[in-house]
């Protein structure tokens, strides 16, 4: 072999060795990251005196179930996966760098452990009205969320997979939002809700027709529109939810892309409200509820 073409060797190999140990290192790094999800996962879960887990893993997300739903945790993590991907798409973002670290959801079978996980690991006050959590951020993102009746399956009722992910849509829509912005508390609810039409699939079908159903029935009789800060019940939760999905995926998508980003108070200012940020936004028209009103008359 001359010497130009064994130097030519040389080089491919020492091309390789470098590829692969670079390619090595990616793979190192990233499993470094599941298993300190992991373990921060199993540690927030026992603060909260949940000993027995079982562990998943979303593309995004380590779910934390209680032991007890092993097998469901396989229908969690395809769910977890759909309404991340959707969600990002609502609020105009791609996976790319959007969570700072690898987020932690630990879902809870009992409210005291639900209440511990608020006390211990958040570190506040339990108000005993809450069911889900989200903290968001520059640190560790976590969700804590107490499942209610996950194994039923009453027409209407949201599923453990529907509650996992729309509180996963939630998380996104804070974190798109800007951790340190306060929100108006219906909306990063109404666009989880939103996100399930995205993320649908045909066990969901009862619930969905619900929640169309109460939205229809709303926009027939009341005068407010629904994002009115006074409205509330059922039927306001519903025209929320379809506010939220007429301006995140349906005729006018892509401005909640635009919405979600005007919470950010400007100087001397402690909060944007609603009124303010949907006028930045251009969703400000005298006609605005007249509009919603007609299309939600025909959501299918």
């Amino acid at each position: 072999m001359e010497s130009k073409d064994l130097f030519r060797v040389l080089a491919a190999g020492m091309a390789l060795a470098l590829a692969g140990g670079s390619l090595a290192g990616q793979e190192k790094g990233k499993g470094e990251v599941l298993a300190e999800a992991v373990r921060v996962g199993k540690e927030y879960a026992h603060q909260a005196g949940m000993m027995g887990v079982e562990v998943g893993q979303a593309e995004s997300f380590t779910v934390i179930l209680p032991e007890s739903l092993k097998k469901i945790m396989p229908k969690v993590v395809v769910a977890v996966d759909s309404y991340h991907s959707a969600a990002l798409k609502g609020v105009g973002s791609k996976a790319g760098n959007f969570w700072p670290k690898r987020p932690v959801l630990v879902a809870f079978l009992e409210k005291a452990q639900f209440a511990s996980y608020v006390r211990r690991v958040e570190k506040r006050s339990f108000d005993s009205s809450e069911r889900g959590s989200v903290v968001v951020g520059d640190e560790q993102p976590a969700i804590g969320l107490l499942l209610d009746n996950p194994m039923r399956s009453v027409s209407g009722h949201p599923g453990l997979e529907v509650q996992v992910g729309e509180v996963v849509a939630r998380a996104v829509f804070q974190q798109a939002a800007g951790a340190k912005n306060q929100l108006p508390a219906w909306l990063a609810e109404a666009f989880g809700k939103a996100t399930s039409f995205q993320a649908h699939n045909q066990s969901m079908r009862g619930y969905l027709g619900e929640i169309r159903r109460n939205a229809q029935l709303f926009a027939k009789t009341q005068k407010e529109a629904p994002w009115d800060p006074t409205i509330q019940g059922s039927k306001a939760l519903a025209a929320q939810a379809g506010f939220a999905y007429w301006i995140a995926y349906g005729p006018r998508a892509g401005k909640m892309a635009i919405l979600v980003k005007q919470f950010a108070p400007g100087e001397n200012q402690e909060r944007v409200e609603m009124a303010e940020a949907m006028q930045k936004a251009q969703l400000d028209g005298s006609d605005l509820a007249g509009i919603w009103q007609g299309w939600v008359a025909g959501w299918r």
